[in-house]
């Protein structure tokens, strides 16, 4: 047995535990890490610790991306307000708007938008008009546009319903009508627009020419679908009713349709993020809603912008700068980096290049301060409580999560190492989810982990929007033990995969057991067999073709008398292979059961199976020849020990007498008396051993007669143990009987029992360990009697129980006890001879042989009333 502790079973189940429980402890340990709501956890779990906020890359972060928003926003003023307030009247110039940004409040280049209308373009639900007057209709402005070129190279555009309006009130008309009617097979005019729009007809721009008024004069050269940039219209330019008109009538913009919609898109888009950045800093950074000051200082116009009411004079901005730097941390920012100032460890360059990016002007000065006594509860405050109090339960958290994922990693490598080892076993030992074939393994395997993944992605989606901390501490319990139970139970897959696909490898099974090998091997074996196997697939084969054109050309009658004529040869061939197969079954089977004779009719048999069949007969009657050829073999046997011992018998006789006679003669030689008591003990055991081997001989053969009868088993017994009395006291062996008081009688030959229990006791006197205990037991059932006689062997039984019934075979390996090895061979034959049931049992040392005999019909009758 291998003593190897650290692959046994107690110690896997407590690693695999183990396991369990740390993949409980890094998971619940990283949800809490990053649940945490802070800017910067990275520099929390990274950085060297600080004891204050203000110390920490993400009070910093937070400042920096305050003052990139505020810088921003200040330069918005001059677009968004009219004497320090929100105006939505001002007019947006998107040629102006789109080459610098600015927001003169004038249309200088005739297409121009209000800002209230741009900054809510995309919820805008204003009244549009065509140019003829007609109102649109929701939808109507993302109807395609049609280009019309006039004579003189000028354009005119067309919403499609307006241009189908034209034709449909004679307004407009194709002068080429009758043409393209020939030509393409169009019937109307709707259908020749329908072509255009949808470019039924290649180069239609070249096809609709000559397009004329009510009074058949040429309106237009040519028309087509616009092609290029657009935006849905969701509001009217300054002025006209869509943006259509303004391009049909404005020279400037005639022809330029594509430029404006890109320009109105681009200035939708820069006018509301500018907006919403500009409202979010007016509101959030206001004064009384936060602990951040700022003074932005124009040095050349001599104006400051700030949030607070005290630092807006400018001969006072040098004053208030000091006072500043006293709420607490404050970094100063000039177009100089000589001049930058700071107290805190932040690097003057990257202030530099974000305030110059946003800044508008060209000699300034920025002070951002933040009051670190927070007397306002902002962000920075917030922030600031949060760091304070869960900053170093979140990094040590995280450090116990790397902790415990480096334990698991051992851990795992311990269990690969040790998967498929036992130390009760020697090589590979598999499991029973190990016999599941490999593809159905991984696949359930990978289901199990892709939904609890699945579920663990949606836990740090909930992560990502939801704060699991709070003034009052961390209220994610219950995320924490849904993590938990993740956790397990991706570790629990993962490890059944993992170790699972570790022993099949190492078991060289995982080729072996999976369904492609089975297939592959199948395949070949279809391949080694392809004589009888093409016969079967072309029949499949058949089939499926002839079904599935049946659905899929369905018509009532032919089709389906074809089906039916399919199926109906199919089932034919199927039912007499069918029953084929049965018929060399049951030859299979009366064969096994002894009838060597029994024929297989050939009869309806064909190909492959008439082959098996012929060849099974030919066994049979091999067979036969065989068994008739041991019979006769065993009886020349039988014959030659009984006339050999016949001739022993005569000569054995003559030397038992004269042996006899000599002791009658009074020797005085104590050597001689010495040597006749020998000769004599030896003549008396061949003529033993004589007389056994021929009624062994006779009992195989069953050359013997029974006179059969209802024997009192109990008191057989009794009288077999009385005879064998002498010879257990002389080994000192003590009997224990446990036999019933009623009798149990059964139907056997009264002499040849007798020798059965004889034999047995005898072997029980000469074979039992001296001084031990032989049990001697007698059941009745309402079935059978059962006869038992137990006891511990005296030499170690290093052979088979059904060695020892064989012939001149003795327990005593060493022989140097008496006994022919004949006694059991006797006792087993003359059992089953009176339909008996003769058994050993060896168990390590223990000796048992059970006697099993019917009982009787008449006394099971009574037996069953007695029990009733």
């Amino acid at each position: 047995m291998n003593n190897k502790w650290y692959q046994s079973a107690p110690c896997k189940g407590i690693l695999i535990v183990l396991e369990h429980i740390l993949a409980v402890v890094m998971i619940t340990c990283l949800v809490f890490t990053f649940s945490y709501p802070g800017d910067n956890l990275a520099g929390i779990l990274f950085e060297k610790p600080h004891k204050k906020y203000e110390q920490s890359k993400g009070f910093t972060d937070k400042l920096m991306s305050a003052a990139n928003d505020i810088t921003a926003a200040e330069g918005y003023d001059s677009n968004f307000e009219t004497e320090g307030k929100y105006d939505e009247n001002r007019i947006v110039d998107l040629k102006e708007y789109d080459s610098d940004r600015k927001i003169s409040n004038e249309n200088v280049n005739g297409l121009a938008y209000r800002l209230g209308d741009l900054v809510n373009y995309w919820e805008n639900d204003q009244e549009m008009y065509y140019a003829d007057g007609t109102k649109m209709a929701d939808g109507d402005n993302d109807d395609e546009i049609i280009v019309c070129q006039k004579d003189d190279g000028t354009y005119h555009y067309y919403y499609e319903k307006e241009f189908r309006r034209e034709f449909k009130n004679g307004n407009l008309q194709f002068g080429n009508m009758d043409e393209a009617k020939d030509e393409y097979s169009l019937e109307s005019t709707g259908e020749v627009i329908d072509s255009l729009i949808n470019d039924w007809i290649e180069s239609s721009a070249s096809i609709y020419r000559n397009i004329l008024d009510s009074e058949n004069r040429q309106v237009y050269t040519k028309c087509w679908r616009y092609d290029g940039e657009k935006v849905s219209e969701n509001c009217a330019p300054v002025g006209a009713k869509n943006l259509l008109e303004v391009v049909n009538k404005d020279s400037r913009w005639n022809g330029k349709l594509s430029d404006a919609m890109s320009m109105l898109g681009n200035t939708v888009d820069s006018v509301r993020d500018n907006f919403l950045t500009w409202q979010y800093v007016t509101e959030e950074y206001k004064e009384g809603n936060t602990n951040l000051a700022y003074m932005i200082v124009d040095l050349d116009n001599k104006k400051v912008y700030t949030n607070r009411l005290a630092y807006q004079r400018f001969d006072e901005w040098e004053k208030n700068l000091e006072s500043m730097k006293k709420l607490g941390v404050y970094a100063v920012a000039t177009p100089k980096l000589t001049e930058y100032q700071s107290d805190i460890d932040m690097d003057g360059s990257q202030w530099k290049s974000l305030i110059g990016g946003n800044m508008w002007m060209d000699n300034y000065e920025c002070v951002f301060a933040v009051d670190t006594s927070y007397p306002i509860q902002d962000d920075f405050y917030q922030e600031s409580k949060i760091y304070q109090e869960y900053a170093p339960q979140v990094r040590f958290t995280f450090w116990i999560a790397i902790a415990t994922v480096f334990a698991m990693l051992v851990i795992l490598a311990w269990l690969t190492i040790v998967a498929g080892r036992s130390n009760r076993e020697e090589g590979i030992v598999l499991n029973r989810v190990d016999k599941m074939k490999t593809e159905l393994f991984i696949l359930l395997s990978v289901a199990v982990m892709v939904i609890c993944i699945y579920g663990e992605i949606s836990l740090s989606y909930s992560l990502l929007n939801g704060v699991w901390f709070s003034g009052d501490g961390f209220n994610g319990t219950s995320v924490l033990i849904f993590a938990g139970i993740v956790a397990v139970s991706v570790c629990m897959t993962g490890l059944t995969f993992w170790l699972g696909m570790v022993r099949r490898i190492k078991a060289k099974t995982l080729w072996k057991n999976s369904i492609l090998c089975l297939i592959i091997k199948y395949v070949r074996i279809g391949i080694r067999h392809l004589g009888e196997v093409w016969k079967a697939a072309i029949l499949f084969g058949v089939l499926v073709v002839v079904h599935w054109i049946a659905i899929a050309m369905w018509e009532p009658g032919i089709w389906l008398f074809v089906m039916l004529a399919a199926e109906a040869g199919a089932f034919f061939c199927l039912m007499r292979r069918a029953i084929g197969r049965a018929r060399i079954i049951k030859g299979v089977k009366a064969i096994a059961d002894g009838q060597v004779d029994y024929q297989i009719p050939l009869n309806g048999l064909k190909g492959g199976q008439l082959e098996a069949a012929v060849s099974i007969n030919k066994i049979g009657d091999g067979l036969d020849r065989a068994v008739e050829e041991s019979v006769k073999n065993e009886r020349l046997k039988t014959d030659l020990i009984t006339n050999v011992s016949h001739d022993i018998k005569t000569p054995l006789t003559s030397i038992i007498n004269y042996v006899d006679l000599l002791k009658r003669e009074d020797f005085e030689d104590p050597k001689i008396r010495n040597y006749l008591q020998v000769l004599e003990e030896k003549a008396y055991r061949l003529k033993t051993l004589t007389e056994d081997v021929v009624e062994a001989s006779k009992v195989s053969s069953g050359n013997i007669s029974l006179e059969m009868m209802n024997l009192n088993l109990v008191e057989l017994v009794n009288q077999t143990s009385a005879e064998f009395e002498e010879k257990f006291e002389a080994r000192n062996l003590k009997m224990i009987m446990n036999l019933p008081t009623e009798p149990a009688t059964i139907y056997a030959d009264g002499r040849r029992m007798w020798r059965v229990l004889a034999n047995v006791f005898n072997n029980a006197a000469k074979y039992a360990m001296e001084g031990s205990r032989v049990y001697v037991d007698l059941v009745q059932t309402g079935e059978d009697v059962q006869f038992t006689i137990k006891n511990v062997s005296e030499q170690p039984l290093n052979i088979s129980a059904d060695e020892l019934t064989e012939r001149f075979i003795r327990g005593d390996v060493s022989r140097s006890t008496e006994g022919s090895g004949l006694g059991l061979s006797i006792a087993q034959n003359l059992t089953k001879l009176q339909g008996g049931k003769f058994e050993l049992y060896l168990d390590g040392d223990l000796f048992k042989v059970l006697i099993r005999f019917p009982a009787p019909k008449e006394t099971e009758d009574v037996y069953q009333e007695v029990e009733q």
